[in-house]
């Protein structure tokens, strides 16, 4: 999993724990960085740091790693909430159904060329003119093209 740093806050949601527990964590050893006094805290350097910890406390118990399974799990649950409140995730559904559309869309346009051009193709009798014709009309397209993934991305 990439780095993710996040704050107090955040990794109050991740870990599902209070604030007064934080503030015991970071007494005892917990990693974090300070910047305008700030606390950031990279969440999988934590995690290690917290497994060691909690199995300083109470070792050789199956408990324990079911404990901390459990509280693994419940972080990746909260980190994928997290990203997707950040708007670092997108919805599967969305997506596909942008692309159907968008496919469908450009797909149509570049069918459709022939129809378009046939005329002023054929009655122009330079070749680099209906080159340029051509050109443009694809160029169009995509600019179209480019023009809807803008807007997308605006959208989200």
């Amino acid at each position: 999993m990439a780095r993710k740093f996040v704050n107090e806050v955040e990794l109050r949601e991740c870990l599902g724990i209070s604030k007064v527990t934080v503030e015991s964590y970071i007494d005892k050893g917990c990693p974090h960085t300070v910047k305008n006094n700030r606390r950031t805290f990279e969440l999988n350097r934590v995690e290690r740091w917290r497994q060691r910890f909690i199995k300083k406390l109470e070792p050789n118990t199956g408990y324990n790693d079911e404990k901390l399974s459990i509280a693994k799990l419940k972080r990746q649950k909260l980190e994928i909430e997290l990203e997707e409140r950040r708007g670092e995730l997108v919805n599967r559904e969305h997506v596909n159904r942008f692309l159907f559309t968008m496919s469908r869309q450009t797909r149509d346009a570049f069918l459709s060329l022939a129809d378009r051009l046939a005329g002023p193709v054929s009655a122009e009798e330079n070749q680099h003119t209906n080159h340029k014709l051509i050109t443009d009309e694809c160029r169009r397209i995509l600019e179209d093209l480019a023009k809807i993934i803008e807007n997308w991305k605006d959208d989200d």
